[in-house]
């Protein structure tokens, strides 16, 4: 079983300079639309191999709907959180679920935190934060239910890596121990990049923190919050996307299908270089791999060359502009 782990980042754009498209994601909506946060709207939706199809709503105030609930102890513990604006039941969401319970016998949770991930952004970011302690509350209960904390693996995208941060941030505060390991998927930019590591997704957030960088700068951060850091094409402009910032931002979307692709197709795997930058890269000065210096981006990835390093190390890539990405 991989180390598990959950990774959210967002960057510190000012809002006066961002595109006028993406001030409109970031403040579209009205307040009434996201007001104080209640916690007794957030939900848990858990799927295992003996509910693959059929979500289980769990109360999670309430300990004995997790003990009633398809949830094993014995088995590994994924959540998945969506970010600003995004909804567990996306069908996105929904396929790395199907794909998790192909490749391993687990227990797979959705956190539906739509109830304050609405606009406007700013009051979206704060209630990341309060989220964030209630999943780790959540994730304490599974541990005292048997879980081990090793076991325990956050993926999410945009802001949702953010909360997963302050998860793993709150759990190792109220239990002295790490989560296993988070993953990040294009961790957002705006109010984010350049933050200080307490405000934001860092490596000291799990054991082992990646992420997958796909709209570096717009939507998503130019900060390295992770132990590995994967730049596909560079980080920034996606094959096949159309390019420019729109409302639906397929660059920053695009991390969700790589990592989804990751997990099962094993016989065409992404890999990732370590290299100075993606031109160098380009140029052929970091084909020459080992364990060491070339590993699969996502689910796969070999975490534990962190073990090895100083620091953050930087991965690049090429992919093909569709499914399977793999394909150059």
């Amino acid at each position: 079983m991989r180390l598990f782990g959950v990774l959210f980042v967002v960057s510190a754009l000012s809002i006066d300079r961002v595109a006028p498209s993406l001030l409109s994601w970031l403040t579209g909506g009205s307040a009434s639309n996201n007001g104080p946060l209640d916690t007794g709207r957030l939900a848990m939706y858990l799927n295992t191999r003996r509910n693959p199809s059929k979500a289980e709503a769990l109360d999670v105030e309430n300990p004995a709907s997790v003990r009633s609930s398809k949830f094993l102890a014995s088995k590994p513990v994924v959540v998945l959180i969506h970010g600003y604006s995004d909804l567990y039941s996306r069908s996105w969401w929904s396929d790395i679920v199907t794909e998790f319970l192909q490749a391993e016998d687990l227990n797979v949770f959705r956190l539906d935190w739509s109830a304050g991930n609405r606009p406007p952004y700013s009051t979206a970011t704060t209630n990341a934060v309060a989220v964030g302690e209630y999943l780790s509350d959540f994730l304490l209960a599974l541990v005292q239910a048997g879980v081990r904390p090793d076991h325990i693996y956050l993926v999410g995208h945009s802001l949702g890596c953010h909360l997963a941060g302050y998860a793993g941030k709150a759990f190792k505060k109220n239990s002295g121990s790490q989560i296993g390991r988070i993953t990040g998927l294009d961790p957002a930019g705006p109010s984010f990049t350049n933050s200080p590591v307490s405000k934001r997704l860092d490596s000291s957030d799990a054991t082992y923190v990646d992420t997958i960088v796909t709209d570096s700068g717009n939507y998503g951060s130019t900060t390295k919050m992770g132990h590995l850091n994967f730049y596909p094409n560079g980080g920034r402009k996606q094959p096949g996307c159309r390019q420019g910032l729109t409302l639906y931002n397929c660059n920053h979307a695009r991390a969700l299908g790589y990592f989804t692709e990751s997990i099962n197709n094993k016989a065409c795997t992404m890999t990732g270089h370590i290299c100075d930058s993606y031109e160098k890269f380009l140029q052929g000065g970091c084909n020459q791999c080992s364990a060491d210096t070339c590993t699969p981006m996502g689910y796969h990835a070999n975490i534990r060359i962190a073990d090895r390093s100083r620091g953050p190390v930087s991965f690049y890539l090429t992919t093909s502009g569709s499914s399977p990405y793999c394909r150059i």
